[in-house]
């Protein structure tokens, strides 16, 4: 029995090995993976019974409330009339299930710090060849047309949409950042160098993908990681405020930088300024008036949403009303995560959707671990500004590294009460 249910968590490994690896590049092996992962879970909970359905006390705070939004989905398939749009969205969300389900029974000992940490090096080094990798293909079409734009935005990101490769870049560059200011003198020279070496790409790569989510997220990761890295050992107060002046100082100039042959921060702001113009919904200043139309369309189908598979249907409605036809003809969602699944399950829905994001902040701060802290809050900068769980990109990836982070703050943690019990 111990030795199937070895193998079994091989099997797991591997595939979650190869779910980190290929998500960056694409999504093409995430649900035959996925769907892998679940029918090698079931199998081994049949076999081992008891032992195995075994969920670690520590992980259910974790597991209910992911759970709780996949089945709200479930339930409002009943009063949802396209049924083929809500078993899409059913089929985008499924890792909701499979990775709490998984990390929830994955044991201490199985499921050890030294694995996680793998997994993480894995997507790190993943994510370096992605971007690399565009940089090539940029370099390469760049010397076909001589266009520096070439270089940019969804020019550079060869792969998927920028947003998602600025998600995936902005994680890659905390983890690596994170393991250089505190884990150097524990790691080897070679592996250090490698960080050191992939941390210029990083940034490099999130600010031409010109994300404004991303560029936010990468400023935030610096703000929070430097700080906390001053003041590690005693305050030092001087030192925070010329951090401080120097970061400000790099984000005004990045913010105005007009070398670039497109900055989205600064269209963004200039179209801001200009928000009351009639008829001027282009570029970022869209997604106020999507925002609002579908705030209204909310509201409207109180307390328990469209369903499951008629919230674009609604939306579209809502954008023809409004005479927003780009919506229609492009077929906007609510670009903003919190506001989309209002629109499909109300309050409920919300309610829990905030709940997914408290669970992982209560977990980092408990914990101190910087990494997952950080991760949740650019999760939250990107939910605000895109309805991520829609794509499988955005749903696979924010479950797959949740699982591994508040697994790891778990073993941290249990680490932490085995020194103290030895000493």
């Amino acid at each position: 029995m111990n030795r199937l249910h070895d193998i079994s968590f091989t099997i797991s490994y591997c595939l979650l090995a190869i779910c980190v690896i290929t998500l960056p590049f694409d999504t093409f092996l995430i649900l035959p993976a996925t769907l892998l992962l679940f029918l090698n879970w079931l199998i081994d909970c049949i076999i081992h019974k008891k032992s195995a359905l075994y969920f670690q006390k520590q992980q259910l705070f974790y597991l209910v409330p992911f759970v709780a939004f996949y089945l709200l989905y479930i339930i409002a398939i009943f009063y949802s009339d396209n049924k083929y749009e809500a078993v899409k969205e059913l089929e985008y969300k499924w890792s909701f299930i499979v990775f709490p389900l998984l990390f929830s029974t994955f044991s201490a000992e199985k499921m050890n710090l030294k694995k996680l940490n793998k997994l993480l090096l894995y997507f790190v080094l993943a994510m370096g060849a992605v971007a690399i990798t565009n940089f090539i293909l940029s370099t390469l079409s760049y010397q076909k047309t001589a266009i520096f734009y070439d270089y940019f935005y969804t020019n550079l990101s060869h792969f998927m949409h920028p947003s998602y490769q600025s998600l995936y870049a902005c994680t890659a560059f905390i983890i690596a950042f994170y393991a250089l200011l505190f884990k150097f003198r524990e790691q080897s020279i070679s592996f250090n160098i490698l960080l050191i070496l992939l941390l210029p790409i990083f940034v490099a790569y999130i600010i031409m993908l010109q994300s404004k989510s991303g560029i936010m997220f990468l400023l935030l990761a610096f703000l929070f990681l430097g700080i906390y890295r001053i003041n590690y050992h005693k305050n030092r107060f001087g030192f925070t405020i010329l951090f401080l002046l120097i970061l400000g100082g790099s984000a005004v100039f990045m913010i105005k930088q007009d070398k670039f042959p497109v900055n989205r921060m600064t269209v963004f702001l200039k179209e801001f300024q200009n928000r009351e113009d009639e008829g001027k919904y282009n570029g970022s200043l869209i997604r106020l008036k999507i925002w609002k139309v579908a705030i209204k369309t909310g509201i409207e189908v109180l307390p328990f949403g469209t369903g499951t598979g008629d919230v674009q249907q609604r939306l579209n409605e809502a954008y023809q009303q409004e005479g927003l036809e780009e919506g229609v003809a492009r077929q906007y969602n609510a670009h903003n995560q919190f506001i989309q699944t209002f629109v499909a399950l109300g309050i409920p829905g919300l309610l829990l959707l905030l709940s997914l994001l408290a669970v992982p902040l209560v977990v980092a701060l408990r914990s101190q671990n910087m990494v997952l802290f950080l991760f949740t809050f650019g999760i939250f900068i990107f939910l605000f500004s895109e309805s991520m769980f829609e794509r499988y990109a955005g749903s696979n990836f924010i479950l797959l590294m949740m699982g591994i982070l508040i697994n790891s703050c778990r073993n941290s943690s249990r680490m932490d009460e085995l020194k103290t019990t030895e000493e």
